[in-house]
């Protein structure tokens, strides 16, 4: 069966679909990084001051009350690991955008290490001790993807297991560990549902922010994206003959035809000329709705001509192709400007745009209807 693509894509994705056969959505290294980086530090700033309260509590508590376990060089040690947690929840509440992105999959293993060792060097088996586990296990689970977020709660159970076999007797060892592994296994569980369930909205709010819900196209927004990315792209090293080309459609006295025959009609005739323009675009292309009667097609790699040639065949399309609604045929008409962009020159989107424009605007000029190429 064919894969399937649902959204908008890239050039950049198609290139690599090209080369490889296969879509392309997250890199290997963008697997460590959290979904939402802003959201993963104020998470990650939560849970070390949580975990820096916990720990200087606990051991003050002890001290206060005459724990056996509690003593002033307990206390100290736990005083220098909360100001050390205050460190990292400062760090990742201020500078989430500038962290590595294997920095926070990384930190999440080294709080399970942490707590593993300092449990290993006190001989600490309270259940205040093992459920310091939970606190890098929570982040992961909230603000990693799927296979980091398993892998740093695997991990938390291992270090739990070798805890609890080194420090007790195995029946009481694999008790404890079953208990806190379960544990680990609903909280991830429980988390990662949550976080799916975020990523499937957010990926539908984009999806429908990318799409004219009434033509089928691309949005402008869309649009604007992937034309910067075109246009920061090389096509290919060393080779300047190709560029990037831009066209702007109007739909001919597009107002005179809503007045006369109804918003619905106008609609009607949007539909039909935006399914020609889509299949007359070569699969490279991004085709757009900019808004109200105008169009737009991105051409990225391509010979200078291109553009005005695909644009001449979708203006002959149109003219050929009256559009039937209702039993009523209409004939219609379009006017295009384009322009093209060599790859040898830094061009702004802006005055590519602005280019084309003013092409579109001699093509009304000269009486609608044409192609002009600026």
């Amino acid at each position: 069966m064919a894969e399937v693509f649902t959204r908008p894509v890239t050039w950049l994705e198609y290139q690599g679909h090209r080369t490889t056969g296969r879509w392309m959505d997250v890199t290997n290294v963008e697997r460590l990084e959290p979904r939402d980086r802003v959201a993963a530090g104020r998470t990650a700033a939560a849970v070390a001051l949580a975990a820096a309260t916990a720990v200087v509590g606990y051991e003050l508590v002890g001290t206060l009350v005459g724990l056996p376990t509690s003593t002033p060089t307990s206390l100290a040690q736990a005083t220098a690991i909360g100001i050390g947690l205050v460190a990292v929840a400062v760090i990742a509440g201020s500078m989430p955008e500038r962290l590595p992105d294997w920095l926070w999959w990384a930190g999440s293993v080294v709080g399970v290490l942490v707590v593993l060792l300092l449990s290993l060097a006190t001989g600490d088996t309270r259940a205040a001790g093992q459920l310091g586990f939970l606190y890098p296990v929570v982040f992961a689970a909230a603000n990693l993807r799927a296979r980091a977020a398993w892998a740093v709660s695997a991990l938390a159970a291992a270090a739990e297991l070798v805890l609890v076999l080194t420090l007790l007797p195995v029946r009481d060892a694999m008790a404890d560990a079953f208990v806190l592994a379960a544990g680990i296994v609903m909280v991830t569980s429980a988390l990662q549902m949550v976080a799916h369930r975020q990523d499937s909205l957010t990926a539908r709010l984009s999806e429908i922010a990318a799409i004219d819900q009434l033509t089928g196209l691309a949005s402008r927004r869309r649009l604007e994206e992937v034309a910067r990315e075109v246009l920061e792209t090389p096509c290919l090293p060393g080779d300047f003959s190709l560029g990037t080309g831009l066209a702007i459609i109007d739909l001919d006295h597009f107002k005179t035809l809503n007045d006369t025959y109804g918003h619905p009609v106008g609609d009607a005739a949007l539909v039909h000329v935006a399914a020609l323009l889509r299949t007359t675009c070569p699969s490279k292309a991004t085709v757009a709705r900019l808004g109200g009667d105008e169009l737009a097609a991105l051409l990225p790699c391509g010979e200078p001509d291109e553009v005005a040639e695909v644009m001449e065949r979708f203006h002959d399309a149109v003219r050929t192709s009256p559009m039937n609604h209702l039993g009523r045929v209409l004939a219609l008409s379009v006017s295009v400007g384009c322009t093209h962009a060599p790859a040898m020159r830094e061009t702004d989107l802006a005055v590519l745009y602005a280019r084309a424009d003013e092409a579109l605007y001699q093509a009304k000029l000269q009486g609608r209807g044409r192609v002009v190429v600026g």
